[in-house]
Protein backbone atom coordinates (compact mmCIF):
# COMPACT_ATOMS: atom_id res chain seq x y z
CA UNK A 1 0.00 0.00 0.00
CA UNK A 2 1.00 3.64 -0.69
CA UNK A 3 1.93 6.06 2.08
CA UNK A 4 -1.25 8.11 1.48
CA UNK A 5 -3.32 4.80 1.56
CA UNK A 6 -1.57 3.96 5.18
CA UNK A 7 -2.34 7.16 6.45
CA UNK A 8 -6.21 6.71 5.27
CA UNK A 9 -6.55 3.34 6.68
CA UNK A 10 -4.78 4.77 10.28
CA UNK A 11 -7.39 7.68 10.13
CA UNK A 12 -10.62 5.37 9.64
CA UNK A 13 -9.17 3.35 12.59
CA UNK A 14 -8.84 6.38 15.12
CA UNK A 15 -12.36 7.76 14.01
CA UNK A 16 -13.73 4.54 14.47
CA UNK A 17 -12.36 3.62 18.13
CA UNK A 18 -15.04 5.25 19.62
CA UNK A 19 -17.90 3.54 18.01
CA UNK A 20 -16.48 0.25 18.14
CA UNK A 21 -15.89 0.04 22.01
CA UNK A 22 -19.78 0.92 22.36
CA UNK A 23 -20.90 -1.55 19.61
CA UNK A 24 -19.43 -4.63 20.93
CA UNK A 25 -20.72 -4.47 24.39
CA UNK A 26 -24.34 -3.83 22.47
CA UNK A 27 -23.42 -6.85 19.87
CA UNK A 28 -22.97 -9.09 23.15
CA UNK A 29 -26.06 -8.59 24.82
CA UNK A 30 -28.59 -8.37 21.49
CA UNK A 31 -26.38 -11.20 19.69
CA UNK A 32 -27.43 -13.37 23.34
CA UNK A 33 -31.21 -12.23 23.36
CA UNK A 34 -31.78 -13.06 19.66
CA UNK A 35 -30.24 -16.45 20.09
CA UNK A 36 -31.66 -17.84 22.59
CA UNK A 37 -34.63 -15.48 23.34
CA UNK A 38 -33.52 -14.64 26.38
CA UNK A 39 -30.40 -13.04 27.98
CA UNK A 40 -30.55 -15.06 31.08
CA UNK A 41 -30.81 -18.47 29.22
CA UNK A 42 -32.11 -20.14 32.20
CA UNK A 43 -33.81 -23.28 30.25
CA UNK A 44 -31.68 -25.42 28.08
CA UNK A 45 -33.34 -25.72 24.54
CA UNK A 46 -34.09 -29.37 25.13
CA UNK A 47 -36.27 -28.89 27.44
CA UNK A 48 -37.76 -25.69 25.77
CA UNK A 49 -38.51 -28.20 22.86
CA UNK A 50 -39.64 -30.59 24.90
CA UNK A 51 -42.19 -28.34 26.56
CA UNK A 52 -43.24 -27.70 22.53
CA UNK A 53 -43.81 -30.59 21.68
CA UNK A 54 -45.97 -31.39 25.23
CA UNK A 55 -48.06 -28.25 25.86
CA UNK A 56 -48.10 -26.61 22.49
CA UNK A 57 -50.37 -23.41 23.10
CA UNK A 58 -49.70 -23.73 27.10
CA UNK A 59 -46.00 -22.84 26.33
CA UNK A 60 -46.25 -19.86 23.58
CA UNK A 61 -43.78 -17.73 25.38
CA UNK A 62 -40.37 -18.18 27.88
CA UNK A 63 -41.99 -16.86 30.28
CA UNK A 64 -44.69 -19.32 30.37
CA UNK A 65 -42.03 -22.57 30.80
CA UNK A 66 -40.09 -20.25 33.51
CA UNK A 67 -43.61 -20.10 35.31
CA UNK A 68 -43.98 -24.22 34.68
CA UNK A 69 -40.22 -24.93 36.17
CA UNK A 70 -41.00 -23.05 39.00
CA UNK A 71 -44.75 -24.04 39.83
CA UNK A 72 -42.97 -27.60 39.70
CA UNK A 73 -39.89 -27.49 41.96
CA UNK A 74 -41.60 -24.44 44.29
CA UNK A 75 -43.02 -25.36 47.68
CA UNK A 76 -46.66 -24.67 48.48
CA UNK A 77 -45.43 -22.95 51.90
CA UNK A 78 -42.12 -21.18 50.79
CA UNK A 79 -38.99 -22.07 49.54
CA UNK A 80 -38.37 -25.18 47.18
CA UNK A 81 -38.72 -28.76 46.90
CA UNK A 82 -35.65 -31.60 46.54
CA UNK A 83 -35.37 -32.88 43.61
CA UNK A 84 -35.76 -35.99 45.07
CA UNK A 85 -39.68 -35.56 46.31
CA UNK A 86 -41.83 -37.28 44.00
CA UNK A 87 -43.62 -34.92 42.43
CA UNK A 88 -40.24 -33.19 41.30
CA UNK A 89 -39.35 -36.45 39.87
CA UNK A 90 -42.43 -37.16 38.40
CA UNK A 91 -42.00 -33.99 36.32
CA UNK A 92 -38.66 -34.62 35.42
CA UNK A 93 -39.48 -38.48 34.18
CA UNK A 94 -42.29 -36.83 31.61
CA UNK A 95 -39.60 -33.93 29.84
CA UNK A 96 -37.23 -36.40 29.93
CA UNK A 97 -39.02 -38.59 27.94
CA UNK A 98 -40.04 -36.27 25.44
CA UNK A 99 -36.36 -35.07 25.20
CA UNK A 100 -35.29 -38.46 24.81
CA UNK A 101 -38.17 -38.53 21.77
CA UNK A 102 -36.84 -35.44 20.63
CA UNK A 103 -33.20 -36.35 20.23
CA UNK A 104 -33.78 -39.40 18.58
CA UNK A 105 -36.37 -37.87 15.72
CA UNK A 106 -33.40 -35.62 14.70
CA UNK A 107 -30.93 -38.43 14.89
CA UNK A 108 -32.63 -40.73 12.55
CA UNK A 109 -33.49 -37.42 10.50
CA UNK A 110 -36.42 -36.36 8.06
CA UNK A 111 -37.91 -39.63 7.65
CA UNK A 112 -38.98 -40.13 11.13
CA UNK A 113 -41.99 -38.08 12.80
CA UNK A 114 -43.55 -37.84 16.39
CA UNK A 115 -46.68 -39.60 17.02
CA UNK A 116 -49.09 -36.59 17.15
CA UNK A 117 -51.04 -37.46 19.97
CA UNK A 118 -48.78 -37.48 23.40
CA UNK A 119 -50.52 -40.11 24.31
CA UNK A 120 -50.45 -42.49 21.33
CA UNK A 121 -50.44 -46.62 22.40
CA UNK A 122 -47.65 -48.84 21.29
CA UNK A 123 -45.37 -46.12 19.95
CA UNK A 124 -43.55 -42.79 19.69
CA UNK A 125 -42.10 -42.03 16.33
CA UNK A 126 -43.03 -43.31 12.68
CA UNK A 127 -39.81 -43.86 10.25
CA UNK A 128 -41.22 -43.72 6.40
CA UNK A 129 -39.14 -46.36 4.47
CA UNK A 130 -38.52 -46.13 0.98
CA UNK A 131 -41.45 -48.24 -0.15
CA UNK A 132 -43.82 -45.91 1.60
CA UNK A 133 -44.43 -47.75 4.50
CA UNK A 134 -43.67 -46.98 7.81
CA UNK A 135 -41.30 -48.52 10.99
CA UNK A 136 -42.96 -47.76 14.01
CA UNK A 137 -40.43 -47.09 17.38
CA UNK A 138 -40.82 -46.53 20.95
CA UNK A 139 -37.98 -44.43 22.56
CA UNK A 140 -37.32 -45.81 26.44
CA UNK A 141 -35.02 -43.46 27.74
CA UNK A 142 -34.46 -45.60 30.57
CA UNK A 143 -31.63 -46.66 32.99
CA UNK A 144 -33.31 -49.93 33.76
CA UNK A 145 -33.00 -52.63 30.94
CA UNK A 146 -35.67 -54.93 32.82
CA UNK A 147 -38.17 -52.12 32.32
CA UNK A 148 -37.57 -51.64 29.23
CA UNK A 149 -37.88 -55.61 28.34
CA UNK A 150 -41.34 -55.86 30.80
CA UNK A 151 -42.60 -52.69 28.30
CA UNK A 152 -41.41 -54.69 25.33
CA UNK A 153 -43.50 -57.98 26.46
CA UNK A 154 -46.40 -55.29 27.44
CA UNK A 155 -45.96 -54.50 23.28
CA UNK A 156 -45.58 -57.86 22.07
CA UNK A 157 -48.92 -58.90 23.43
CA UNK A 158 -51.00 -55.48 22.12
CA UNK A 159 -49.63 -56.34 18.70
CA UNK A 160 -50.51 -60.29 18.88
CA UNK A 161 -53.79 -58.77 19.71
CA UNK A 162 -54.11 -56.49 16.67
CA UNK A 163 -54.72 -53.71 18.93
CA UNK A 164 -52.00 -50.97 17.62
CA UNK A 165 -52.57 -48.53 14.48
CA UNK A 166 -50.43 -46.73 12.75
CA UNK A 167 -50.32 -43.73 10.69
CA UNK A 168 -52.34 -44.70 7.97
CA UNK A 169 -54.84 -46.50 10.54
CA UNK A 170 -53.24 -49.85 9.87
CA UNK A 171 -53.06 -52.82 11.93
CA UNK A 172 -49.07 -52.26 13.06
CA UNK A 173 -47.30 -55.78 12.90
CA UNK A 174 -43.96 -55.15 14.40
CA UNK A 175 -42.77 -52.21 16.55
CA UNK A 176 -39.23 -51.47 17.49
CA UNK A 177 -37.32 -50.32 20.73
CA UNK A 178 -35.08 -47.58 21.12
CA UNK A 179 -33.22 -47.32 23.74
CA UNK A 180 -30.03 -45.47 25.09
CA UNK A 181 -26.18 -46.69 23.89
CA UNK A 182 -25.10 -47.38 27.83
CA UNK A 183 -28.10 -50.09 28.46
CA UNK A 184 -28.15 -51.73 24.84
CA UNK A 185 -25.96 -54.34 25.58
CA UNK A 186 -27.96 -55.29 28.45
CA UNK A 187 -31.70 -54.97 27.06
CA UNK A 188 -29.74 -57.08 24.18
CA UNK A 189 -29.47 -59.78 26.44
CA UNK A 190 -32.59 -59.50 28.16
CA UNK A 191 -34.32 -59.86 25.14
CA UNK A 192 -32.59 -62.88 24.21
CA UNK A 193 -34.55 -64.70 27.02
CA UNK A 194 -37.64 -63.99 25.11
CA UNK A 195 -39.06 -65.59 21.30
CA UNK A 196 -38.72 -62.71 19.12
CA UNK A 197 -38.28 -59.61 21.53
CA UNK A 198 -34.49 -59.57 20.52
CA UNK A 199 -35.72 -58.42 17.25
CA UNK A 200 -37.76 -55.99 18.40
CA UNK A 201 -34.72 -53.60 19.18
CA UNK A 202 -33.94 -51.02 16.71
CA UNK A 203 -30.76 -50.58 15.58
CA UNK A 204 -30.52 -46.56 16.12
CA UNK A 205 -29.70 -45.73 19.89
CA UNK A 206 -31.15 -42.68 21.56
CA UNK A 207 -28.40 -40.11 21.68
CA UNK A 208 -28.60 -39.41 25.22
CA UNK A 209 -28.85 -41.04 28.13
CA UNK A 210 -31.71 -41.09 30.64
CA UNK A 211 -29.02 -39.40 33.31
CA UNK A 212 -28.16 -36.58 31.05
CA UNK A 213 -31.88 -36.05 29.77
CA UNK A 214 -32.96 -35.59 33.55
CA UNK A 215 -29.71 -33.07 34.02
CA UNK A 216 -30.95 -30.97 31.50
CA UNK A 217 -34.26 -30.64 33.64
CA UNK A 218 -32.98 -30.02 36.97
CA UNK A 219 -30.62 -27.60 35.20
CA UNK A 220 -33.48 -25.32 33.81
CA UNK A 221 -35.55 -26.25 37.52
CA UNK A 222 -32.51 -25.06 38.99
CA UNK A 223 -31.85 -22.18 36.93
CA UNK A 224 -35.27 -20.53 37.82
CA UNK A 225 -35.12 -21.50 41.47
CA UNK A 226 -33.03 -22.84 44.39
CA UNK A 227 -29.55 -21.53 42.05
CA UNK A 228 -30.97 -18.63 40.62
CA UNK A 229 -28.59 -16.31 41.71
CA UNK A 230 -25.35 -18.70 40.59
CA UNK A 231 -26.87 -18.75 37.32
CA UNK A 232 -27.20 -15.05 37.08
CA UNK A 233 -23.52 -14.94 37.50
CA UNK A 234 -22.26 -17.40 35.73
CA UNK A 235 -23.85 -15.81 32.98
CA UNK A 236 -22.61 -11.97 33.46
CA UNK A 237 -19.11 -13.88 33.51
CA UNK A 238 -19.65 -15.70 30.14
CA UNK A 239 -20.73 -12.07 29.09
CA UNK A 240 -17.84 -10.77 30.39
CA UNK A 241 -15.59 -13.41 28.58
CA UNK A 242 -17.07 -12.63 25.28
CA UNK A 243 -16.98 -9.05 25.37
CA UNK A 244 -13.91 -8.67 26.94
CA UNK A 245 -12.13 -10.82 24.01
CA UNK A 246 -13.58 -8.93 21.63
CA UNK A 247 -12.33 -5.41 22.94
CA UNK A 248 -9.32 -7.20 23.72
CA UNK A 249 -8.73 -8.34 19.94
CA UNK A 250 -10.16 -5.01 18.63
CA UNK A 251 -7.42 -2.51 20.85
CA UNK A 252 -5.32 -5.57 19.96
CA UNK A 253 -5.30 -4.80 15.99
CA UNK A 254 -5.01 -0.64 16.64
CA UNK A 255 -1.50 -1.45 18.23
CA UNK A 256 -0.69 -4.00 15.97
CA UNK A 257 -1.51 -0.88 13.05
CA UNK A 258 0.24 1.43 15.07
CA UNK A 259 -2.79 3.42 15.90
CA UNK A 260 -2.06 3.24 20.03
CA UNK A 261 0.10 2.69 21.95
CA UNK A 262 0.14 -0.51 23.68
CA UNK A 263 -0.05 1.00 27.50
CA UNK A 264 -3.67 2.91 25.70
CA UNK A 265 -4.59 -0.12 24.13
CA UNK A 266 -4.46 -2.37 27.23
CA UNK A 267 -5.78 0.60 29.33
CA UNK A 268 -8.80 0.86 27.10
CA UNK A 269 -9.57 -2.67 26.31
CA UNK A 270 -9.60 -3.11 30.19
CA UNK A 271 -11.97 0.01 30.91
CA UNK A 272 -14.01 -1.47 27.83
CA UNK A 273 -14.61 -4.44 28.73
CA UNK A 274 -15.67 -3.14 32.41
CA UNK A 275 -18.51 -0.92 30.73
CA UNK A 276 -19.51 -3.27 28.95
CA UNK A 277 -19.48 -5.83 31.44
CA UNK A 278 -21.61 -3.55 33.49
CA UNK A 279 -24.24 -2.90 30.76
CA UNK A 280 -24.99 -6.77 30.04
CA UNK A 281 -25.50 -7.11 33.94
CA UNK A 282 -27.87 -3.88 33.54
CA UNK A 283 -29.52 -6.06 31.50
CA UNK A 284 -29.40 -9.33 32.91
CA UNK A 285 -30.78 -7.73 36.34
CA UNK A 286 -33.41 -6.34 33.85
CA UNK A 287 -34.85 -9.46 32.39
CA UNK A 288 -34.91 -11.11 36.17
CA UNK A 289 -36.80 -8.58 37.87
CA UNK A 290 -39.12 -8.24 34.28
CA UNK A 291 -38.92 -11.34 32.36
CA UNK A 292 -39.09 -9.88 29.12
CA UNK A 293 -35.96 -10.29 26.71
CA UNK A 294 -36.48 -7.53 24.60
CA UNK A 295 -37.11 -5.09 26.86
CA UNK A 296 -34.42 -6.25 28.68
CA UNK A 297 -31.75 -6.24 25.71
CA UNK A 298 -32.22 -2.29 25.15
CA UNK A 299 -32.05 -1.36 28.79
CA UNK A 300 -28.80 -3.20 28.72
CA UNK A 301 -27.45 -1.63 25.22
CA UNK A 302 -29.04 1.49 26.94
CA UNK A 303 -26.96 1.53 29.92
CA UNK A 304 -23.73 0.44 28.37
CA UNK A 305 -24.15 3.55 25.86
CA UNK A 306 -24.78 5.80 28.37
CA UNK A 307 -21.59 4.41 30.58
CA UNK A 308 -19.81 4.90 27.47
CA UNK A 309 -20.80 8.17 26.92
CA UNK A 310 -20.12 9.15 30.31
CA UNK A 311 -16.65 7.72 30.76
CA UNK A 312 -15.70 8.84 27.56
CA UNK A 313 -16.35 12.20 28.26
CA UNK A 314 -14.37 11.90 31.35
CA UNK A 315 -11.84 10.53 29.74
CA UNK A 316 -11.68 13.62 26.26
CA UNK A 317 -11.74 16.15 29.55
CA UNK A 318 -8.75 14.72 31.42
CA UNK A 319 -7.00 14.65 28.08
CA UNK A 320 -8.06 18.08 27.32
CA UNK A 321 -6.27 19.07 30.88
CA UNK A 322 -3.45 17.09 30.45
CA UNK A 323 -2.83 18.76 26.70
CA UNK A 324 -3.60 21.93 28.54
CA UNK A 325 -1.60 21.32 31.33
CA UNK A 326 1.51 20.75 28.55
CA UNK A 327 0.90 24.14 26.37
CA UNK A 328 0.95 26.02 29.49
CA UNK A 329 4.46 24.45 30.98
CA UNK A 330 5.68 25.03 27.17
CA UNK A 331 4.55 28.46 27.37
CA UNK A 332 5.76 29.33 30.57
CA UNK A 333 9.30 27.81 29.62
CA UNK A 334 9.14 29.56 26.17
CA UNK A 335 8.78 32.87 28.62
CA UNK A 336 11.36 31.96 30.82
CA UNK A 337 13.65 31.85 28.00
CA UNK A 338 13.05 34.70 26.20
CA UNK A 339 13.12 36.77 29.18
Amino acid sequence: MRQWQLEELDGLLLNARDQHEQVIGGAVVVGDALYGGTLLDQIPREVKEAFANLMHEKTNSYEDMRQILLAHIRHESGGFLSFDDRHVLGFISKLKGQIGENLFQQHVGSAATLAESGIQEGWDVAVKQADGLHQYVQVKLYDDPYGVVRHMLKVQEKIEAGKLIGVNHETIQRVYFAVPENIRDEVQRLAERHDDLSEMLYHTNIPVSARDAAGFVTDGMSNVGPDQLGHFLDELLCGAVAAGSLHAIVSGFLWYKGSKEFSVAFADAAANTAISTTGIGIGLLAETLCHTAMLSSAVGVGGRLFLGRVARSRWNFAEFLERSLAATKAQATLLRFSN
